[in-house]
């Protein structure tokens, strides 16, 4: 009779192995859209936006986020 024997798994390679740093969100802009990285003066808009009940409903945050969440953006 065998026996199997069951060995650690290996660690998952991350998903995107390049650093942070070096990764850069690109820029999409139309006449009517501008598609771009977040920054820390959007942090109140999106504080305003996800205060509204119809808007955050749909949103992935469990309550409008507080203000030291938002600065954490």
């Amino acid at each position: 009779m065998s026996r199997i024997v069951r060995t650690a798994k290996r660690p998952r390679e991350p998903r995107n192995p390049m650093p942070a740093s070096a990764r850069v969100f690109p820029v999409l802009s139309t006449s009517r859209l501008l598609l771009r990285a977040a920054s820390a003066k959007d942090a109140e808009a999106f504080g305003d936006i996800l205060s509204i009940p119809d808007v955050s409903r749909y949103s992935n945050w469990p309550d409008a986020p507080t203000k030291a969440q938002l600065k954490r953006l």
